[in-house]
């Protein structure tokens, strides 16, 4: 079973100290030394050393782990210096991290035994105050967000920090608008670091903390910092709140968006909800591309028979019976560019070309590249907020910080639904519900159920995509997908910032590469259509990689050498040997399916035409003198494919195939009927737009 990587939840920064004077005593005494102690964490034992003087805990550091990265980390990073802080065990767990929190404290624990120290004191000691004593100035620092740096002013006076200012940055609009405003706002308020950081927002909100924390330690060192990590335990008064609506919407991507405005606009009352504090949802992380049928619509039997190919991967006829739901893909198919005229219609500025993918014609629709200063992937922000705006404009309701929990039911009709959050519990009364809450990439427990291929696997999802409609549809009675996978399926062999920008392409690798899978064979393109490696590259028993082989000739004449000395120094995988066989052995793989690879290819590459799979012979580039570099790509996935089971109008069926009354879904929380093997670009926003349309337009009118 692989170790679970998966992307998703939010996470909070941590930490009970108190402040104002000097460090106390700690009462345990210690044998100096460094001792060592593991304690089971939520995938296996956590490692710990930790450093005794005679008095105090110097130091303790995580040595081994097999915890779930983004999850664990920030348990990982704070939990050890809160100890040593604190000079106690009696620091907070990490919500959301509690098994990892856990497994170090039980680990130091340990340790402290070893060194001779009572357990039971250090378990139950203060926590050590200190001093706060600043220079009083400006100070400015800058630490690094989700794929920006974050640049900060920080006024302090000897005792305070008096404000903390945003002076640059360039994370993802409105996905990181929260976390600019809010955390600076907190950070001032509480007078302390320790502030909880913005669901979907963590990169960002961490990047502000470090920065005003640079800021301190400019102002007057170490001593600052500790005194201002006090934790902060806000109570929310949760108020019972009751509303009428005809359609309330779960869910405020792209597809709830859609679904909500065509719900309104065919005259129904609609209320929008949204788990996240924020709107946009994972749409917002999308470059805005969304391939429709031709201009006029008319080439529908081009469109399907399109996707359906594609989604193999490769232009190839693996269309057979297992492929979900081709009534509710033609269907699509139909209302596609209806769709995209429907948002045109709301005012989206955007650019429209046919274009031939092989044998099929289709168009491609984008929001405009520029939009109103603001670039991909920050123009589907703008976009969705523009029709947020005209929603609420138009008498429409939008409640974030808000998840539906239950669907509420009259025998077999939808009569409401309950939802709760720091804005309130809810119910709302409705005669129907759209479910658009997005995928389960950040469940484990839905993974490893519907999509256990992927277990481990890197998801760069939103923390609210924990599959909650599946949670709500099967308490009601509905279908489920029972054989999901993840959608994207990018692979990269370095992440610098235009990948986080960009999440769906690898602008470092040059595609002049040859890519080869875990047994040394070339099964796909190194310049793809689309999302093939979704499909080509999946090892169900161990992680998602290929190997992207180039000589050092060609890695020096595309600057990608520079790369690989970063790759190497940050950890990666790397090999380069004079000889094939010693790559291959390198490399663990058969060193016959290596050889057979390179010496196809470049065939390919004096031909000028790749066979296989069609590569652009822009790249086909011979490599047949080493030395030569194996260099690991891993793979990241953007979202899921499953959900609950649909038909044509979007409702939501039970496993005999009828529809449940007033009960709708699109999106992801619903797309298991548009895929073959693997996802295509383009099909996600696509789906979300015409499913959602469609959602709307029949709630409204049941």
């Amino acid at each position: 079973m692989k170790k679970t990587r998966i992307i998703a939840l939010s996470l909070v920064l941590l930490l009970s100290m108190a402040g104002c004077s000097t460090p106390s005593e700690p009462s345990a005494k210690f044998k100096a030394g460094t001792y060592t102690a593991s304690a089971p964490g939520n995938n296996g034992p956590v490692e710990v050393n930790v450093e005794f003087n005679e008095q105090n805990l110097i130091s303790v550091s995580v040595v081994s782990h097999s915890e779930t990265p983004v999850i664990s980390d920030s348990a990982l990073e704070t939990i050890p210096q809160a100890i040593v802080d604190a000079q106690s065990l009696a620091v907070d767990t990490v919500s959301g991290a509690t098994n990892t929190s856990n497994a170090i404290l039980k680990a130091v624990e340990d340790c402290v035994i070893q060194a001779g120290g009572n357990a039971t004191d250090f378990n139950s000691a203060s926590a050590a105050t200190y001093e706060k004593k600043m220079t009083a100035g400006t100070y400015t620092a800058k630490a690094h967000g989700h794929h920006s740096d974050v640049e900060v002013e920080t006024v302090v006076t000897e005792d305070s920090i008096e404000s903390v200012k945003i002076l640059s940055e360039g994370e993802t609009y409105m996905l990181a608008n929260l976390a600019l405003t809010d955390i600076p706002t907190r950070i001032v308020d509480h007078q302390t670091l320790n502030v909880d950081t913005i669901s979907g927002a963590t990169y960002t909100s961490k990047a502000i903390v470090n920065a005003v924390k640079d800021c301190l330690l400019q102002a007057g060192g170490e001593e600052n910092v500790k005194a201002f990590n006090t934790a902060v335990h806000e109570t929310v008064d949760i108020q019972e709140k009751t509303l009428d609506a005809d359609v309330v919407v779960a869910g405020a991507g792209l597809t709830g968006i859609v679904a909500a405005m065509s719900a309104q606009d065919e005259g129904a009352n609609v209320i929008l909800i949204e788990k996240l504090p924020f709107i946009g949802g994972t749409s917002m992380t999308a470059a805005g591309g969304l391939a429709v049928p031709s201009q006029n619509g008319s080439n529908v039997n081009d469109y399907v028979n399109f996707r359906v190919n594609q989604n193999a991967g490769i232009f190839k006829d693996t269309a057979d019976d297992q492929f979900p739901d081709y009534s509710v893909l033609r269907t699509f198919g139909e209302n596609a560019w209806e769709a995209w005229e429907y948002l045109v219609g709301k005012g989206v500025k955007h650019t429209l070309t046919d274009v031939n993918f092989h044998v099929y014609e289709i168009s491609y629709a984008t929001w405009a590249r520029s939009y109103d200063g603001y670039g991909a992937p920050d123009v589907t922000g703008v976009v969705l907020e523009s029709f947020a705006d005209q929603f609420v404009e138009n008498g429409g309701t939008i409640i974030t910080e808000c998840a539906a929990t239950e669907i509420l039911m009259d025998n077999d009709q939808v009569v409401g639904l309950k939802a709760e959050g720091n804005s309130g519990k809810y119910t709302f009364h409705c005669d129907a519900v759209i479910l658009a809450t997005g995928g389960f990439g950040a469940s484990e427990e839905m993974v490893e159920k519907y999509a256990p291929a992927y277990i481990g696997e890197t998801n760069a999802t939103l923390p609210g995509n924990t599959g909650d409609a599946i949670t709500m549809g099967l308490a009601v009675g509905a279908d489920v997908y029972t054989s999901g996978f993840f959608m994207g399926g990018s692979g990269r062999t370095y992440v610098n910032d235009a990948n986080r920008i960009s999440p769906y392409a690898d602008h470092v690798t040059p595609k002049s590469s040859l890519y080869v899978n875990p047994m040394g064979l070339r099964v796909n393109s190194e310049d793809p259509v689309s999302y093939t490696p979704s499909a080509t590259y999946v090892n169900p028993d161990a992680q998602d990689y290929y190997w992207a082989v180039i000589t050092e000739a060609e890695a020096e004449a595309t600057g990608y050498t520079e790369y690989i000395q970063l790759i190497e120094a940050e950890g990666g995988t790397v090999y380069k040997s004079e000889d094939i066989n010693e790559l291959a052995k390198l490399m663990k793989i058969p060193a016959a399916n290596l050889r057979y690879s390179l010496n196809r290819y470049n065939r390919f590459c004096r031909k000028g035409v790749d066979e296989d799979y069609g590569k652009n012979p822009d790249y086909l580039v011979e490599l047949n003198e080493g030395p030569w570099y194996a260099v690991k790509a891993t793979m990241e996935y953007f979202g899921t494919v499953g959900g609950l089971v649909t038909n044509e109008k979007a409702e939501v069926v039970n496993p005999e195939g009828t529809a449940i009354t007033g009960l709708y879904a699109a999106g992801e929380a619903s797309n298991g009927a548009f895929f073959n093997m693997s996802y295509c670009g383009g099909y996600s926003l696509g789906s979300a737009m015409t499913m959602g349309r469609i959602a709307g337009v029949n709630a409204a009118k049941n």
